[in-house]
C-alpha cells in the first residue's frame, strides 16, 4: 500500500500491482520499487483529467520519459518519467515508463 498526501490533513492510500511491465534499470527489483514508492505528495491534477503528478520520488527509482510515446495506455497505470511518478486514470497516450497499476 503506498500514500500519498493530498493536503495538510488528508491521507490517501493507493495500492500499487508492481508488476514486470518494464525493466527501467538493471539491479531493481520490485521490492526497492515498493519501498521506494512509499510515499509522495500529489504536486498537481493535470495532462488528463485527474491525472495525479506525484512527487519526491526516490532517485534509485527515477527514469527518463521513452523517445516515442504510446499511443495508448490502459486506466490504472503507474508510470515514471524523470522523477515523478503518475497514474492514467483513464485511457490515454503518455510516454512515462510503465512499472505496474492500480486495481
Amino acid at each position: 500500500m503506498n500514500y500519498f498526501i493530498t493536503d495538510d490533513t488528508t491521507l490517501e492510500r493507493i495500492l500499487l500491482l508492481v508488476s514486470g511491465l518494464l525493466v527501467i534499470k538493471p539491479g531493481l527489483t520490485t521490492d526497492i520499487i515498493g519501498f521506494a514508492l512509499a510515499g509522495y505528495l500529489i504536486y498537481m491534477l493535470g495532462f488528463t483529467p485527474g491525472f495525479p503528478y506525484l512527487g519526491d520520488m526516490d532517485e534509485r527509482i527515477a527514469t527518463p520519459r521513452l523517445a516515442t510515446p504510446r499511443t495508448k495506455n490502459h486506466a490504472g497505470m503507474v508510470g515514471i518519467a524523470a522523477s515523478q511518478t503518475g497514474i492514467y486514470l483513464i485511457e490515454s497516450p503518455g510516454g512515462w515508463q510503465l512499472i505496474g497499476r492500480t486495481p
